[in-house]
């Protein structure tokens, strides 16, 4: 039994591709799981039946052999086609040789319709009917699948639904390749993410749909209907609750073993800006809109500047940065008559820290970007260098 659930995790991960022609280093990948998912099933049926080859080592082909002396009269099913899989595998492993990927493509779907016929033509069991969520890893995410099993046993889908989104929250917090996942939200950039690990996008923004969102405080996990979109009684039902689990468990054989992977980091979670003042005298300023109106202040009409510091030559201010062209300088300068020719840069400072807000003449200062004075950065980010700043 536990080499089946394994030989069918092993296709369930290669059955459902994102392309319909892969590239030759994943059509390899799956040829290989598909042949190793062969080759489990026929071990495990073989040994059921008492039909084991008699030497010591075994191959794929030499349990057609032993299976077919349970009726001599006819090969065993499909065997033809599992000769042909082992001569493409041995072509890729020993000899570097890639198969026609159009006539592959769909090798982790057919292999498993053929080891479904096998456990139905020689155990009579489904391999679909399998309970899978033994292959479960996480405790808490196998807790929170069985509780989910048992509401749906006893008619409470409601709870069912809550609890299948517990489990994927906890999946999701607990897998180092997945970030920012959040349960209930059918996000197409999810589904394309999840893709490529065999899960089927379909299925998984429908999962979403029929889910709660989900959050945690602490220790205690919050459970939000969204009534006026999915979350009523019209979506708890015993094929949703059911339709949930199968795909919460597709979802989560196949991400479970995923490998961290990199994540690209904003530049502000690392980079602030320092400006450094060129020349003696450079002026920080802001400015206020005048006019005898509210309208004429809302457009700025007529404005006024007001020096709000004066930087040394070679002082400096760390904060944010960002380009004002042509004196366009916010919402209030839109209706300014004479707008000023000359670059002008905003500036909100971090240090000091008192929050300066204002502009600068971009010719009278230098800016680069320095690493942040924060602990994390300097912790794990101490090898940061100064660059030049590139304005966008």
């Amino acid at each position: 039994m536990e080499r089946l659930l394994v030989s069918k995790s092993l296709l369930g991960r290669i059955r459902f591709q994102p392309t319909a022609e892969p590239d030759h280093v994943s059509l390899a990948s799956q040829i290989l799981a598909a042949h190793d998912a062969a080759e489990l099933a026929l071990a495990a049926i073989s040994d059921q039946l008492n039909r084991l080859p008699a030497k010591d080592k075994h191959y794929l082909m030499d349990y057609f052999e032993r299976l077919k002396g349970l009726h001599p009269d006819q090969e065993v099913f499909a065997k033809e086609y599992f000769s042909q899989l082992n001569r493409v595998r041995v072509n890729i492993k020993h000899h570097g040789l890639f198969p026609d990927a159009k006539q592959w493509a769909r090798v982790g779907e057919t292999v498993y319709g053929y080891i479904s016929k096998w456990c139905s033509d020689y155990l009579e069991m489904s391999l679909e009917g399998l309970d899978e969520s033994s292959l479960l890893k996480d405790p808490e995410v196998k807790a929170r699948f069985d509780a989910a099993w048992d509401a749906t046993s006893q008619g409470e889908y409601r709870a069912a639904l809550e609890s299948l989104g517990i489990a994927l929250f906890v999946l999701f917090a607990n897998n180092a390749a997945l970030r920012d996942l959040a349960v209930g939200n059918p996000n197409p950039d999810d589904a394309i993410k999840l893709a490529g690990f065999g899960v089927h996008a379909n299925d998984f923004l429908a999962l979403q749909e029929f889910l709660p969102n989900v959050i945690k405080r602490g220790e205690q996990f919050e459970i939000a209907w969204k009534q006026g979109i999915f979350g009523h009684p019209g979506n708890w039902r015993e094929q949703t609750a059911r339709f949930c689990l199968n795909s919460f468990l597709d979802v989560a054989l196949k991400i479970q073993d995923a490998e961290w992977i990199p994540s690209a980091l904003p530049f502000s979670a690392l980079y602030e800006y320092r400006v450094v003042a060129l020349k003696d005298g450079v002026e920080i300023w802001k400015e206020i809109a005048e006019g005898d109106s509210p309208i004429e202040r809302l457009i700025g009409a007529r404005t006024r500047k007001e020096t709000l510091k004066v930087l040394a030559k070679g002082e400096s201010l760390r904060g944010m940065v960002s380009l004002v062209r042509s004196g366009m300088r916010g919402f209030a300068a839109i209706g300014a008559v004479n707008p000023e020719p000359a670059e002008i840069l905003s500036i909100l400072t971090t240090f000091p820290a008192d929050g300066l807000y204002g502009y600068v003449a971009r010719s009278e200062v230098n800016v680069t970007c320095v690493p942040r004075q924060d602990e994390v950065v300097k912790r794990y980010f101490g090898d940061l260098p100064e660059i030049n700043w590139e304005p966008e």
